[in-house]
């Protein structure tokens, strides 16, 4: 569950940030290749959580998102990061992240 809440958090952050808008015309995607997750504290069904996002850093090819997730009453969860790899449908391999998609996003 939490890797899909980590998920759903990058997409709506890169959607938010538009460079979801640019990846059909560039004729490529964000592929997970590893996520790192420190579980703190437990969730349970029916409770509400909210995920904070940011990228950390970006490289030619890749880039690493970072996330804190809470409960409704602030306590962290977990901690986690993502490697994201900017992947070519055409190559079926990662390829330089191009300049109108990396400027969408604050390194932070």
């Amino acid at each position: 569950e939490y890797v899909r809440w980590m998920q759903e958090a990058a997409t709506r952050h890169a959607t938010a940030m538009g460079s979801i808008d640019l990846l059909a015309g560039l004729g490529a995607t964000w592929v997970a290749r590893e996520h790192d997750i420190i579980y703190l504290k437990p969730a349970f069904e029916g409770d509400r959580v909210d995920i904070k996002t940011w990228v950390a850093d970006m490289k030619p090819a890749t880039s690493l998102r970072c996330y804190e997730i809470a409960n409704a009453r602030g306590e962290i969860l977990a901690k986690a990061e993502t490697d994201w790899a900017f992947v070519s449908y055409a190559k079926q391999k990662p390829v330089r992240i191009p300049v109108e998609v990396s400027s969408c996003f604050e390194i932070v």
